[in-house]
């Protein structure tokens, strides 16, 4: 015969007994959950020994050129650079291109007025196709950066050159409105 009163009291103190165990006990969410934050400490490792969040110096040297070049009614159309912290490579360098509504003429005197008054003295380099002009007399006061000259570059493309930007984008380049380009190079790393 069966007792009714017995069973349930085995019920009920099952149930007063059967405590659920806390959620990060489990192995089924503690396991992700360090697997998780190990991934993102490895990525933001990685993030930090390539360079991600260190900025580039050879920009910073473009910078104020920039600003003269953009106030003298230069647009800068684009924009390329790295800051030498990549595992590829250990030299900053920067780079530039901007259209104009000059001629070339116009535009060559801009840019030694713009070299002349951020303290370049640019020299014209025979070796490029273009109308080029460069710097190498400035050293590189920057003190994890092995010694050396900062190189700047800086470019009149001639009215017959498609310049390239990105993706499929050219810039306007033509007899009354030439195009601008500077670089910087820096000395490598440490």
């Amino acid at each position: 015969m069966l007792n009714c009163q017995a069973i349930a009291n085995n019920m009920s103190q099952k149930t007063i007994s059967s405590k659920p165990k806390p959620l990060f006990t489990k192995k089924w969410f503690l396991i992700p959950t360090i697997s998780l934050l190990l991934l993102g400490s490895f990525i933001l490792y990685l993030a930090i020994s390539w360079g991600m969040f260190h900025s580039n110096y050879a920009r910073e040297i473009a910078t104020p050129i920039e600003r003269e070049l953009i106030a003298a009614g230069a647009v800068k159309k684009c924009e390329r650079g790295d800051n030498g912290k990549g595992f590829d490579n250990t030299s900053p360098s920067y780079g530039a291109d901007f259209e104009t509504d000059m001629n070339a003429e116009k535009a060559n005197q801009l840019i030694q007025d713009v070299a002349k008054k951020t303290g370049y003295s640019l020299k014209q380099d025979a070796q490029w196709p273009r109308l080029t002009y460069t710097d190498k007399t400035r050293l590189s006061l920057f003190k994890d950066l092995e010694p050396g000259s900062i190189e700047l570059h800086m470019a009149i493309y001639n009215d017959t050159e498609n310049v390239w930007c990105s993706g499929n984008t050219y810039l306007r380049n033509g007899k009354d409105n030439v195009v601008i380009g500077i670089g910087v190079s820096l000395p490598s790393y440490y």
